[in-house]
């Protein structure tokens, strides 16, 4: 009875896809063309990114069927743009305490983060009263459903890892 037992949990272990005993941060690879990413952990959020096959994400957690990745470089990332000092025309300072980064360039749309006052934004440009800034590394996420991801490797190298309390 020892082995069966033995044996069955062997195969549970063999059976788990890697990145089930992978620690986080990690990174993956999209396995097929046009992988959303998405504001929260269903289909219901806002797409704040779209992804080719192949493409390089690092996994900062995991949530039910759903991965947490850091926001790629071209997501939609907005903020208000009177919480924002201009220091050049790209360039940008949080001016509020606090400020919730959103999917969207309206209060209502899903917060990916949060900036603090000080943090420097990268302005990519912007819609009325909102501005769409360049993802703050460490700072704003989105969610990749599991059965899009393929583990690449543990850990991420020096330079990719994300700058956790920059400011």
């Amino acid at each position: 009875m020892r082995w069966f037992i033995s044996c069955v949990v062997l195969l549970f272990v063999l059976s788990e896809p890697a990145f089930a005993q992978a620690r986080f941060p990690f990174t993956a690879l999209t396995v097929s063309d046009r992988v959303n990413v998405r504001a929260g952990q269903n289909n219901n959020f806002e797409s704040v990114a779209m992804l080719a096959k192949g493409t390089v994400v690092i996994v900062a957690a995991k949530s039910f069927q759903w991965f947490k990745v850091f926001l790629p470089l071209g997501s939609k990332a907005f903020v208000k743009g009177e919480y924002v000092r201009m220091l050049t025309p790209e360039q940008g300072e949080i001016t509020a305490d606090h400020l919730n980064v959103r999917a969207a360039s309206n209060p209502s749309a899903t917060s990916l983060g949060l900036l603090d006052q000080g943090q420097k934004v990268i302005v990519q440009g912007g819609p009325d009263d909102w501005l769409w800034i360049k993802p703050v590394d460490g700072r704003l996420y989105g969610w990749i459903h599991e059965s899009l991801l393929a583990f690449k490797s543990d850990g991420v190298p020096a330079k990719q890892a994300p700058a956790s309390g920059q400011k």
